[in-house]
């Protein structure tokens, strides 16, 4: 089917202004038409998409040592962060403007097998470096002053890892949705159970390098 120009020009006003009020606050005429969109302003929009990034991830490494006594909203500016970019990925898809390579390099295009074995290969990763990570910390001798259970990050260690776990399990599930044709949408997960004591016999070594399927 061939879009017209007049089509295309609705669907980019309908992805910049998705509810119908422009920049200004004021309702858009419904005849008016968006500019097409040019090479400079499509060049601007990826770097407006650069520069959120680059914020978005200012805010995390800040919300993590966050003193409560800053009065800083960390967490609502993440939350509010990631709905912002994740708006001008849209809005740059709308444009066939060009993404950072972080977020893929073409995500309209991928198929959901392929971004489903990607997840996976770097979930399985993941998995297997915070595995490395803890039984090392296990082999080592424990300070008494910090208890049975290690220091405090082993804690956090266990539970991003079962976090992890969780996720490799979904998309395993989603492969073998997709690979029977079906379309259901995988179940939300359920909240995570306690962290597995680690077994002492040698785990499974992921195939990947930390980095090496970033791109």
């Amino acid at each position: 089917m061939t879009v017209t120009e007049a089509e295309r020009e609705r669907l980019v006003a309908k992805a910049v202004y998705p509810t119908g009020v422009g920049p200004t606050g004021a309702a858009l005429p419904p005849t008016r038409r968006v500019r097409k969109v040019g090479e400079r302003d499509t060049h601007l929009l990826r770097l407006s998409l650069d520069l959120q990034l680059d914020a978005m991830l200012l805010v995390l490494g800040a919300s993590a040592v966050g003193n409560p006594e800053d009065a800083m909203p960390w967490r609502r500016w993440l939350e509010e962060d990631v709905d912002l970019a994740r708006a001008l990925t849209t809005t740059a898809l709308a444009v066939q403007g060009d993404l950072p390579s972080s977020l893929g390099s073409d995500p309209a295009a991928a198929q959901p097998a392929q971004i489903t074995e990607n997840l996976l290969a770097r979930y399985t990763s993941m998995c297997g470096l915070l595995e490395d990570l803890l039984a090392r910390a296990e082999r080592r001798v424990i300070d008494l002053t910090e208890g049975a259970g290690g220091p405090a990050w082993h804690g956090q260690v266990r539970a991003a890892l079962v976090r992890y776990q969780g996720r490799v399990a979904e998309l395993r599930a989603h492969q073998v949705a997709l690979s029977r044709g079906s379309a259901h949408v995988v179940d939300e997960p359920k909240p995570p159970a306690p962290a597995p004591a680690l077994a002492p016999e040698p785990h499974h070594r992921s195939p990947y390098l930390p980095g090496e399927l970033l791109g």
